[in-house]
């Protein structure tokens, strides 16, 4: 079993929330910054940035030599970043904790003058519980939308249900990109006119600026794989059959 131990410095708590720990060790003999990682030897990066935020009440502390500890690459734009997030709802602060979101992933912010402003939006997205790259790209054009004035109402997720996070990535990209979403949409209905067998399921998906059909079925065995095989060949063949004859 490991033995918890509750970190002090200078009469700083570290690691409070081990403050009813059985033994108290007082660090103020080594520089701060390396008594935090004593007390915390790995952190996500959000979870640092309240560690952070928590010590600098309390004393001074050299934010780039904290940073360069955990591995981190220190320049004045991750410092504006640190900064920028202080006045985040504290709902949609815990999902990017439990999503454990990079620094890259909340660059984006930097772009917005006062992050009050987005509090309902970012209220609503975190209800939805989404998974860390679906909830990176929504935030990524979200803020996008924003920069171009797009009315706040637009924006709203269509329904507090997280399946429906898709949904809202779809509409948001339409508003971002309305003739790549139109071209998109003609992709996407044009596939569908193919002769696919119900084993085989299909979309037009569009990754940054490359797209084209995302493809999936399941074969358990190998000649159920070659059967699926042969069936996406008699589609590639029923294609270019449609296209010689226009």
């Amino acid at each position: 079993m490991i033995k918890q131990l509750f970190y002090t410095w200078n009469s700083v708590a570290l690691n409070p929330e081990r403050s009813d720990a059985l033994e108290v060790l007082d660090l103020t003999q080594i520089p701060i910054e390396t008594a935090i990682t004593v007390a915390y030897p790995s952190l996500p990066f959000c979870e640092l940035v309240d560690v952070i935020n928590r010590v600098q009440m309390a004393t001074p502390l050299n934010v780039s030599v904290l940073l360069q500890n955990y591995g981190y690459a220190y320049d004045s734009k991750l410092q504006s970043l640190i900064e920028k997030l202080r006045p985040l709802p504290q709902i949609f602060w815990q999902w990017c904790q439990t999503r454990s979101l990079s620094p890259r992933d909340l660059f984006p912010f930097l772009s917005v003058s006062d992050l009050t402003t987005l509090n309902p939006l970012l209220q609503n997205f975190a209800q939805l519980n989404l998974t860390r790259q679906l909830g990176s790209q929504i935030l990524e054009i979200l803020i996008e939308c924003i920069l171009l004035k797009v009315p706040s109402d637009h924006l709203q997720p269509p329904s507090e249900k997280s399946e429906d996070g898709a949904l809202w990535l779809q509409h948001l990209q339409h508003l971002r990109f309305p003739q790549t979403y139109s071209r998109d949409q003609e992709k996407q209905q044009t596939l569908m006119q193919l002769p696919w067998t119900k084993e085989i399921q299909t979309r037009w998906l569009r990754q940054g600026d490359r797209s084209g059909v995302e493809i999936r079925f399941f074969a358990s065995s190998s000649s159920e794989l070659q059967k699926r095989v042969q069936e996406l060949q008699n589609v590639v063949q029923h294609e270019t059959q449609l296209h010689e004859s226009h």
